[in-house]
């Protein structure tokens, strides 16, 4: 039997850290990988919308979105990277859901370009 969901920090150098859940029904394949190579950590890189993380993680899109909200966490497939969304905004082109942060996302707009950001199993 495998597990559905995985609760995750998100820690932020500057910021804090974040509570998250990972949610298998999501995108299957995206969440066994990224789970299995846990914990994750890059430097942050940031948009007007979201704060996205290159991690050591290589797959297509398997279930790609077309809207996001704030509290979401994507995969983006085409930058191998994990997005923390803070604005409803377009998503980025092959990106899949993959979970939700359990804590306030607008406190992702305080974090600098550059930030270490390390994801990590609660």
């Amino acid at each position: 039997m495998s597990i559905q969901s995985t609760r995750v920090r998100v820690e932020i150098e500057g910021v804090g850290v974040l509570r998250a859940e990972l949610k298998r029904f999501m995108a299957p394949m995206t969440y066994d990988e990224i789970v299995r190579k846990l914990p994750l950590s890059g430097p942050a890189a940031k948009w007007d919308y979201a704060v996205y993380v290159p991690v050591e993680v290589k797959r297509g899109a398997e279930k790609t979105i077309y809207s996001m909200s704030p509290g979401d966490v994507l995969y983006w497939a085409t930058n191998g990277s994990i997005v923390f969304v803070f604005k409803k905004a377009p998503p980025p082109t092959h990106s899949v859901r993959i979970g939700v942060l359990l804590d306030d996302p607008s406190l992702l707009e305080r974090v600098k370009p550059g930030s270490r950001v390390m994801v990590a199993p609660d």
